[in-house]
């Protein structure tokens, strides 16, 4: 919400109705409410985004006259959105322990460090290619040690994520500029670059969208497979070198078919509206 909005509590919906709204035959739910802001006047809203019941918290946006000087701007979801981020770090910690602990803190300064740094510099006119793939590395480099310490198998699992990187790289570059993929995939885009003149390389943002967007698979996968040579090895330590490789390749495959379906079905549950 920006600053001319107002955060209300609905006190008393004073009246409410359906109407067909014309040429597209949808049926919406209009209402009027009375709504205590957060400083303690009484506003009487329009509202006819999203039915609200009394004790809903909600943010009302000045409508500039008319009937109703405030119409709903949207719900204020920060209390479910804060129990849920609050049961997932209980769940993390309790199964996790420390590791969990870890895995917290390298997940908020990763948070961090693109909100505050990564798009920033884009924003600022950064190459965004070159500029994704030095967060990108700086990124998995802290995930792993915060998450997991600086092991010999920390280094092997940032190495082999490192050369993932830059195979998807190339690998993407390609099939971005055989595709023709401009980057204006929806109105955030188009509108991003209109509001920056048309200074910013959507297609180059694309690409390192990409790049961002695969480090926390190539994480798992690089440490569990990391990891799994390593407890073999300390599990049985006459193996050969052959041996152990032929079975820590059967557990990656097994992992290769459950991250193929892992990342389909994100994406697949992500473009639902679209599908």
């Amino acid at each position: 919400a920006s600053s001319s909005h107002v955060r209300a509590t609905v006190v008393q919906v004073v009246s409410e109705s359906t109407r067909v709204l014309e040429g597209i035959q949808v049926t919406t739910v209009e209402q009027v409410l009375e709504a205590q802001t957060d400083g303690g006047g009484t506003i009487i809203v329009f509202n006819d985004r999203t039915p609200l019941e009394v004790g809903d918290t909600f943010y009302a946006a000045p409508t500039g006259g008319g009937e109703y000087a405030y119409s709903m701007y949207d719900v204020d979801r920060r209390s479910p959105i804060l129990i849920a981020v609050l049961l997932f770090a209980v769940a993390t910690i309790a199964v996790g322990g420390l590791v969990g602990v870890r895995a917290l803190i390298s997940l908020a300064v990763s948070v961090a460090l693109i909100v505050y740094m990564l798009l920033p510099l884009l924003a600022g006119g950064a190459p965004p290619v070159m500029t994704s793939i030095g967060f990108a590395a700086i990124l998995l480099g802290l995930a792993m040690v915060l998450t997991h310490g600086f092991t010999r198998t920390t280094l092997a699992a940032y190495l082999s994520a490192v050369v993932t990187i830059l195979i998807a790289i190339v690998l993407g570059d390609f099939f971005v500029g055989a595709a023709h993929l401009t980057g204006f995939t929806d109105d955030a885009s188009t509108a991003l670059s209109f509001s920056v003149g048309q200074t910013l390389a959507m297609d180059g943002l694309l690409l390192g969208a990409m790049i961002i967007g695969v480090l926390g698979i190539i994480d798992d996968l690089a440490i569990t497979q990391v990891l799994t040579v390593a407890e073999l090895k300390r599990a049985n330590t006459t193996l050969s070198p052959k041996e152990l490789f032929s079975r820590a390749m059967r557990v990656g495959k097994e992992h290769l078919g459950a991250v193929v379906n892992t990342l389909v079905l994100a994406y697949l549950g992500a473009s639902m509206p679209l599908l």
